[in-house]
């Protein structure tokens, strides 16, 4: 068999494979020869059918799927042999005349293809510093963490006076005529969140009484909800067909009970649930959760210079591209994966998405190999339990639990490879910002925030940008 690769200078090579009659005619014997020890042909006996009829029934198709795979073998031949890299795979050279086979004759038989050659680059606009915000983490979001935990685990008291503004009073209400309460007016009994009441009057009025106490009041107005459906359906407990139903928005309400949120202590058992065996103190808990959330407004900063090094890089890295060839190239996996999409169509969608695709990642293939990155097994399975114990309450984690949630995400192999993509990104960029010159700048957590959605807002744009335009097209 001959291979012979010849590179162009659009960045394409042309790969011509030659078989000759020597690379398939004795396996092209020996499995005819096996064909005819075993097949059952009407009027022949078994092992006696001639030659000449299984060339004639079976021949091409045995022909075909010896030349087939010699084919598959030059290609990998071909390519395996260079010292190039490649982009896309072998495609038939348009030009090629179609090969019919005999396999009466002893001929040879050419192919070829085209082939993109990825071509050399050099990563540009790395020797400039890059901004990177220093989050600084102040007491009371300390504090305001601490106190979201203990809100979590807290539970709830009844009261009797001396109320407050996060209590919930319960109302036994009844409907009033005039001064007097209406004989057969309407009862309901309600919740209220003392802090929810817009009016100050009131709210003022309830903070001053204890259970059992009366007092008159719109019921319209002691929701912060002002909407008649919503009060007739969840203060008045009216049905449906209660519809046609007048009510004086006068009431009497008893309250009948109040219970108060109490945060949970900050005794061992909690310490121990958020924070581990070694914290065993107030502060030590507020160092714990300042070391967390200052991880957590870096790991966002990094998210931020990943991006700023992305845009930068893929600006000033010149590289060229085999852009016809990789057009046909992604339009006939298109279709091979049954996508129905013209010629026009995927012009647009590579030059708006899939170029810069392809850039980016020639530049990601550039530090690979720059940095060495390897991804293990045992770093992909980390990053899944990880991942399980954020999102999993507290109060249900168990190995029980971890392990079978595990066992789902690992049996899947899409699942996996977008984990190793994700550990290998994440790898790759913590080697490039060691080589980076960062320029720190402190910033509160609201300024970041703001930061945050602006970019969220910009790269939301470019999207819709990029949708629109492939639409229109």
């Amino acid at each position: 068999m001959k291979t012979e690769l010849t590179k162009n200078e659009d960045l394409t090579a042309d790969i011509s494979i030659v078989i000759e009659p020597e690379d398939y005619s004795s396996q092209f014997d020996s499995e005819l020869k096996k064909l005819r020890s075993t097949v059952n042909i009407r009027g022949f006996r078994k092992g006696r059918t001639p030659k000449s009829f299984l060339l004639k029934r079976y021949g091409e198709s045995v022909l075909y799927e010896i030349i087939n795979k010699k084919l598959n073998e030059g290609l990998s031949q071909a390519v395996e042999n260079s010292e190039d890299k490649f982009l896309g795979g072998p495609l038939v050279d348009e030009s090629n005349e179609a090969v019919t086979l005999d396999p009466a004759a002893k001929k040879d038989y050419e192919f070829n293809f085209k082939i993109g050659i990825a071509p050399d680059i050099v990563v540009a606009g790395l020797n400039e510093p890059f901004e990177w915000y220093d989050v600084e983490v102040d007491d009371d979001k300390v504090t305001e963490n601490l106190d979201q935990l203990r809100n979590q685990e807290g539970k709830r008291i009844n009261v009797e006076e001396e109320f407050q503004g996060n209590d919930v009073v319960t109302f036994n209400a009844r409907e009033m005529e005039g001064e007097e309460i209406r004989s057969d007016g309407l009862e309901t009994t309600f919740d209220i969140l003392i802090d929810d009441i817009p009016e100050e009057e009131i709210k003022n009025k309830i903070l001053e009484s204890k259970l059992g106490d009366k007092l008159v009041f719109d019921i319209y107005k002691i929701s912060d909800v002002d909407d008649e459906e919503f009060v007739r359906k969840y203060l008045m407990n009216l049905e449906e067909d209660d519809a046609d139903l007048e009510v004086n928005p006068i009431f009497e309400g008893e309250i009948v009970e109040a219970t108060r949120h109490v945060p949970a202590e900050l005794d061992e058992e909690f310490l121990e649930k958020y924070f581990g065996e070694e914290v065993t103190t107030e502060e030590e808990a507020k160092e714990k959760i300042l070391e967390n959330l200052k991880e957590q407004y870096d790991a966002q900063a990094d998210q931020l210079l990943h991006h700023s090094v992305r845009e930068r890089v893929m600006d000033q890295t010149e590289i060229a591209l085999p852009d016809e060839f990789m057009k046909r190239w992604f339009l006939n996996d298109a279709r091979d994966r049954e996508q129905e999409i013209s010629e026009e169509e995927m012009d647009t969608h590579y030059e708006n998405t899939l170029k810069d695709g392809l850039k980016w990642q020639l530049i990601m293939e550039e530090w690979e190999k720059k940095y060495e990155i390897k991804v293990e097994s045992e770093e992909i399975v980390e990053r899944v339990q990880n991942q399980i114990l954020q999102y999993l309450p507290p109060q249900n984690v168990n190995q029980e639990i971890v392990e079978n949630f595990m066992n789902q995400i690992l049996s899947d192999r899409e699942q996996v490879a977008q984990y190793r993509n994700e550990v290998f990104v994440e790898k790759m960029f913590d080697q490039v910002k060691k080589d980076l010159e960062l320029d720190k700048k402190p910033i509160s957590i609201e300024d970041f925030i703001k930061v945050m959605e602006a970019k969220q807002k910009e790269l939301q744009k470019d999207a819709e940008e990029t949708f629109d335009l492939e639409e229109e097209e």
